[in-house]
């Protein structure tokens, strides 16, 4: 009887195999991760911009149009601003009561943590002695300021802050259209987590008078030299690929 010849890899034949598959897996992996990451970060962008449209909408519906926006005289804990016009009070903290009237929060205080900074696309930071400055108006941070920031339950850091003008400050939009701007809402997608980084898990978006946009205005997120306030637009606007300029 004829004994079959069982055939085997050497051991040189599965060193060179394995040394081929770390190879391949150092190349793809890192590739893999980056666009996974980029597909969370439009995610939660997108999520945000729901968030606060909602929210939006649902003030508007039943508070009418935002210019007359008041905090009413008898609403608990509004101290120091009962009764004020939400868009043109010298006060950031109607609109942030107003939003979180519907939006789902975690914490109203301590928002955010000592420590927490916002960095631009350049890398430089985007508040410097305690504000930070989007078309010239005045991002107030909660734990420096006041109570005008907050954590929704999705862990999404929400800064809200008003154009003091009443819904009146214009804003050229890319299609050459005039926008009226009542205030904008900076918000963290991922919370004190890292980078905390404009255009990555860090989005602008425009409270106007019809309702909420992604920030417009001049184009500041073409490259890794911009403050990044444009780039939720873009990054809506044309896809996860969009903004592949920040991962390069």
């Amino acid at each position: 009887m004829n004994k079959q010849k069982i055939k085997a890899f050497t051991l040189a034949e599965v060193l060179v195999t394995l040394m081929i598959i770390g190879v391949i897996s150092a190349l793809t992996i890192p590739t893999l991760k980056e666009s996974a990451d980029r597909s969370a970060n439009r995610a939660a962008l997108q999520k945000a911009y729901a968030t606060a449209s909602n929210a939006f909408a649902s003030l508007k519906a039943e508070y009418g149009q935002p210019i007359y926006w008041t905090v009413p005289s008898d609403t608990p804990n509004a101290e120091g601003y009962l009764g004020a016009r939400v868009f043109r009070e010298a006060t950031d903290k109607p609109f942030s009561w107003f939003l979180q009237k519907k939006i789902n929060v975690a914490k109203s205080s301590g928002i955010p943590p000592n420590g927490y900074m916002i960095k631009t696309l350049s890398g430089s930071n985007f508040i410097s002695g305690g504000n930070g400055e989007i078309n010239g108006t005045t991002v107030h941070f909660g734990n420096i300021y006041g109570p005008v920031s907050f954590q929704s339950a999705d862990n999404m850091y929400w800064f809200p802050s008003h154009t003091y003008s009443g819904c009146q400050h214009e804003i050229t939009a890319a299609d050459g259209s005039t926008v009226y701007v009542c205030g904008y809402i900076v918000v963290d997608t991922n919370g004190a987590k890292e980078p905390n980084r404009m255009g990555v898990d860090v989005f602008v978006f425009d409270a106007t008078i019809d309702g909420i946009i992604p920030h417009v205005g001049a184009d500041d997120c073409k490259d890794m030299t911009g403050n990044g306030y444009t780039c939720s637009a873009k990054l809506i606007n044309g896809g996860e690929h969009a903004l592949d300029f920040i991962y390069e």
